[in-house]
């Protein structure tokens, strides 16, 4: 019961400022303002000769959105433990009976559901949009699959994201850590420049990273039936050499569960990494 109160506690705070919600959705804003305004017609010109181009591409970038917003809003509602930590709310709240896992535990629990919800929101505006301006299709059928992807990667940035805040102590560091984490997101997600486009050493450094695979599994779902009807009368190795451009295909893995696994290995490795650290930071009061 302590855990349920804490969690809805979060949400309340979360969803009560609208400017918080607004300023944790601006890295998925940015994203979609310069894919409109500079990217679409630039990376359409590479694949003139694909039909649909301007629907796949919009699907291309719904899934590298979504990939941001799970990043920075799990991040936002996470600096509800710092706001707490500063104003000495924790304290109150340990008052509670709560133990410091019980807190920390709402906090990473809020903080998933948040960005699972976000995600889903994100995901219907911009459909609706692209209805409305390049008639793409609303597919209810792979929206079970698409869910789960979401919630893999609220998980995963979630747990990233705790990491992080662990080692920030003062809410004034907040909007700096926003501002880099924010900018930075679209690029990790290769929204702002797809995978095939960078330099070798740069797409090597993406590869080390959850972005590129959670937008990847996010993508692979989203464009799999528009890859189909575009691809249809096309050669083999265009289709093959388009995934591996725009990121659908990373290191031999060309579909979303692929990508999927490789997720689910960056949640194992972080949630070990904030066990270790949680056990350090006992030690050392």
């Amino acid at each position: 019961m302590i855990l349920l109160s804490l969690i809805k506690r979060n949400f309340k705070l979360y969803f009560g400022d609208r400017k918080r919600i607004l300023f944790s959705l601006m890295g998925s804003l940015i994203a979609v303002v310069l894919y409109l305004l500079f990217l679409k017609t630039n990376i359409q010109r590479e694949w003139n000769n694909i039909d649909s181009g301007m629907q796949l591409l919009d699907y291309w970038l719904m899934g590298g959105t979504i990939a941001i917003t799970a990043i920075t809003t799990t991040g936002d509602a996470l600096h509800q433990r710092i706001y707490d930590i500063e104003s000495k709310r924790m304290n109150d709240l340990m008052m509670t009976n709560a133990s410091k896992s019980i807190i920390d535990m709402s906090y990473i629990i809020s903080a998933a559901i948040i960005g699972l919800m976000m995600q889903i929101i994100v995901y219907i505006i911009l459909t609706g949009l692209f209805m409305l301006l390049d008639q793409i299709h609303f597919d209810l059928s792979i929206f079970g699959q698409l869910i789960g992807a979401m919630i893999i990667g609220s998980v995963v940035w979630t747990l990233f994201n705790m990491i992080i805040l662990m080692f920030v102590k003062k809410e004034s560091v907040l909007p700096s850590l926003n501002a880099i984490i924010s900018s930075s997101a679209g690029f990790f997600a290769g929204v702002y420049m797809p995978l095939g486009f960078l330099s070798g050493g740069a797409s090597k450094l993406l590869k080390f990273t959850p972005a590129l695979y959670d937008a990847s599994m996010l993508r692979n779902i989203l464009m799999k039936s528009q890859l189909e009807e575009s691809f249809h009368d096309v050669n083999g190795q265009v289709l093959e050499d388009f995934k591996a451009t725009m990121g659908l295909k990373i290191n031999g893995l060309a579909n979303s569960m692929g990508s999927m696994l490789v997720c689910g290995l960056f949640i194992g490795m972080f949630f070990v990494v904030f066990v270790l650290l949680t056990g350090l930071s006992k030690k050392t009061k």
